[in-house]
């Protein structure tokens, strides 16, 4: 774990570590860190990020920079090299770990040190000579944030291109009562939902369950994973690996998150058949959205609509701060009030080879964009 130029970041020491086994003991510190930052989301967690590395990082190797103050964790995130090509041009990239479970990215630094922990993170990342571009994909669109990672990157001589807009994720703050919160929906959302209760029922006994605990959890997977098999998103999965890295990552979230981050997940039966589930993670006062899937026989009662609004009831009922919906489809539209916005960059090594890859991105950026105003195709 090789420190990297401490003289040069004013006290703040840069580690490096391209070994888990190394990481482990941060945890704890990471996880305190992480619960500091204005917008704090499980996702951006060691736990959600040592299970994502678990089981689809393959061959990637592990770049992780970690920022300290004397003995205190301040800043940290976690990147993979891998190679692109460009218009059949290979090129270097370093970047976070990219598959469908990492929807947004966080760079960690802890609150009134942005500038100064970001400038010690770039300084490192400019004195490794393995990448070419580095690829802040969907980060927050955090002034606190973005304003400082400009001036270290200025310090630095590294140019980026503009900041392009990223996944929009919604989410619910729990405010006032459940009632305030459901009359506030169109009379025909509740005309809906009515209709879905009553056709659910007059298929059968409807029974609601939520699991807690990562026993209960881990036993409900096998019975889960037959309903996603069923469901939209099962049968849009062709790659079997694929299948098998998905199953593999529920199980390792119960080995490597807090127990205040296991959540729940919650199930819906009629005469005993499993028609909805929905999986939440956890965090102080907060839930997280991380899969959901229904049985499409079912579909006309709408069974899993009717499970989110049977866990959204009960996140009134807990106390909750907010529940997060990791997502920005129409049926979270339907729920949510806010959303959270995030951006993309990429940033250029200070050499000609840089130069040459961004003016070209640049070219086919117009390129597009001149084709799709004239109405014309290859």
């Amino acid at each position: 774990m090789p420190q990297l130029n401490q003289a040069a970041r004013d006290s703040f020491a840069v580690m490096r570590h391209s070994d888990w086994a190394t990481v482990e003991p941060l945890a704890a510190a990471w996880k305190h860190l992480r619960r500091e930052q204005a917008h704090s989301t499980v996702f951006a967690g060691y736990g959600f990020t040592r299970a994502l590395w678990k089981c689809f990082a393959n061959d990637a190797r592990l770049e992780l920079l970690s920022v300290f103050d004397g003995d205190e964790l301040v800043g940290l995130m976690a990147l993979a090299p891998r190679s692109v090509k460009q218009s059949g041009v290979p090129y270097r990239e370093i970047g976070f770990l990219r598959n469908h479970h990492t929807l947004c990215n966080a760079i960690l630094a802890r609150p009134g040190s942005e500038a100064a922990v970001l400038g010690a993170l770039v300084s490192a990342l400019a004195g490794l000579r393995s990448w070419d571009v580095l690829f802040l994909e969907n980060v927050p669109s955090e002034p606190r944030l973005l304003a400082p990672l400009d001036g270290a990157l200025a310090a630095h001589g590294l140019r980026r291109d503009a900041f392009e807009p990223g996944r929009h994720l919604r989410y619910l703050p729990i405010s006032g009562s459940w009632d305030e919160y459901r009359a506030g929906k169109s009379g025909n959302f509740r005309w809906q939902m009515k209709k879905f209760q009553k056709r659910a029922r007059e298929l059968g006994k409807v029974e609601y369950r939520r699991l807690t605990s990562r026993d209960e959890i881990a036993a409900a997977l096998p019975e889960l994973f037959e309903l996603r098999a069923k469901s939209w998103q099962g049968q849009a999965q062709s790659d079997p690996k694929e299948v098998v890295a998905d199953e593999a990552f529920d199980y390792a979230l119960l080995e490597t998150l807090d127990d205040d981050e296991i959540g729940d997940l919650w199930l819906m039966r009629i005469d005993g058949r499993l028609v909805a589930a929905h999986r939440m993670l956890g965090d102080a006062r907060k839930r997280y959205a991380h899969f959901m899937h229904y049985d499409p026989a079912f579909k006309d009662a709408s069974p899993g609509t009717l499970l989110f609004e049977h866990l959204l009831e009960a996140a009134w009922a807990d106390g909750l701060d907010e529940v997060d919906f990791h997502g920005d489809s129409a049926f979270f539209r339907r729920w949510s009030t806010e959303a959270r916005e995030n951006v993309s960059t990429r940033v250029y090594r200070p050499s000609s080879f840089g130069f040459l890859l961004q003016m070209g991105r640049r070219v086919r950026r117009w390129s597009r964009k001149t084709v799709a105003a004239d109405g014309t195709t290859d």
